[in-house]
C-alpha cells in the first residue's frame, strides 16, 4: 500500500515567541507553532493475493483532518527551521479485490498516520506584513494498517517509513511575535507492507 498525502489550502498558526525583546543572535529567534490542516490522503493499493490468485489494485482518495505543533528558529529575514509533528485523523478506504473483469470483493482498509519533519522554509517575496515562502522537509512516518475483504485480512502496527513533503504558503504577520499562514503541502508517506492471510488459517501475501 502507499499513502500519498495532499494538503488543501490550510490555516496554521505560529505563535513567533522571542525570549528576549531583542533577536537573540544575528538575528535569531525562536519559535513554536500549532497547526490546523484540512488533507485529501490517495492510498494505492497493490501486491498480490495469493488466496485468490489475483492482484491487489484500486487507487482511493478520502479527505481528513490534521493537527501539529512545532518549535523552531527564524534566521534573519528569510529562512527558518523546525521540527513538525503532526497526528492525521484515522481514515478508512475502499480497493479493489479479486479484481478481473470488476472487483468482486472489495478491501476495507483503516489507516492511522503520524509523522515527525525537519523542515527549512525560505521567503521568496516580502512586503511589511506579507510574504510568500516556500519550503520542503524530511522526516519519518508512523503508520498502523488494518485491512479485510471477508476472504484476507491482515494488520501492520509501527510501521516507520521515510517521509518527505514541499509546500508554497503565504504569511500574514498578525503582530511582531505572532504570525498566521496558510499554504498548501504535497507529503510522500512511502509504503507500508501488510501480509495477508485467509480468514481462518493458511497463508497469503499482499
Amino acid at each position: 500500500m502507499r499513502i500519498m498525502l495532499f494538503l488543501t489550502p490550510t490555516a496554521i498558526l505560529l505563535s513567533g515567541v522571542t525570549l528576549a525583546d531583542e533577536p537573540q543572535a544575528a538575528g535569531f529567534r525562536l519559535y513554536v507553532g500549532t497547526e490546523l490542516s484540512a488533507q485529501e490522503t490517495e492510498l494505492d493499493s497493490g501486491g498480490f493475493n495469493t488466496a485468490g490468485n489475483f492482484p491487489n489494485t484500486g487507487t482511493v482518495e478520502e479527505v481528513g483532518g490534521a493537527v501539529g505543533l512545532k518549535l523552531g528558529g527564524e534566521v534573519g529575514e528569510a529562512l527558518r527551521f523546525d521540527l513538525g509533528y503532526r497526528k492525521y485523523e484515522n481514515q478508512r478506504f475502499t480497493t479493489g479485490s479479486f479484481a478481473p473483469p470488476n472487483p468482486t470483493f472489495f478491501y476495507g482498509s483503516k489507516v492511522e498516520l503520524e509523522t515527525l519533519m525537519v523542515s527549512a522554509y525560505y521567503e521568496l517575496l516580502q512586503t511589511p506584513n506579507h510574504s510568500i515562502y516556500c519550503g520542503a522537509g524530511i522526516g519519518t512516518s508512523r503508520t498502523e494498517v488494518s485491512t479485510n475483504d471477508t476472504v484476507v485480512s491482515g494488520s501492520e502496527r509501527d510501521s516507520f517509513d521515510f517521509a518527505w513533503q514541499v509546500e508554497l504558503g503565504l504569511d500574514y504577520n498578525l503582530t511582531d511575535s505572532m504570525r498566521f499562514n496558510t499554504g498548501v503541502r504535497y507529503t510522500d508517506l512511502g509504503k507500508t507492507k501488510v501480509d495477508l492471510n485467509p480468514i481462518g488459517g493458511g497463508g497469503a501475501r499482499g
